[in-house]
């Protein structure tokens, strides 16, 4: 009888080895799944803030000043309240210089943009992307 007991737990360790690679799987598969998302929201928020840019430099382009950190970047032609958050769902902050020549945007994931990286119809270049 005792070849039998034995057969039987080798059953029953194969099938807890099956089950633990089963978890394995599914656990790296949730993994690359949020690392692949979180890296669309960055590109996502990134490209957002060059769209902002391109209508800040427009606005100044209009009026020949940046809005003031009080106005924001409501004072902005057509945008609403869901153009003014990022990818998290966070506000996406705006701060003028005093002499509102220059500004800086950010959104959440410590991802800034500065008007000197802000070109007349380009993107710009780099905007800072923590760990990308």
């Amino acid at each position: 009888m005792e070849p039998q007991a034995e057969q039987h737990e080798v059953r029953w360790g194969a099938a807890l080895a099956l089950v633990a690679m089963a978890i394995s799987v599914s656990i790296a598969t949730v993994l690359y799944v949020r690392a692949r998302s979180r890296a669309a929201d960055v590109r996502a928020a990134v490209e957002q803030l060059d769209a902002l840019c391109l209508a800040l430099v427009l606005h100044h382009d209009a009026v020949g000043r940046y809005p003031s950190s009080s106005q924001g970047l409501r004072e902005l032609w057509g945008l609403g309240p869901e153009t003014l958050t990022d990818p998290w769902g966070h506000a996406i902050g705006y701060s003028a210089a005093s002499d509102q020549q220059s500004f800086v945007l950010r959104a959440s994931a410590g991802i800034e943009l500065a008007s000197t990286q802000c070109t007349r119809g380009s993107t710009p270049d780099a905007a800072a992307q923590p760990g990308m």
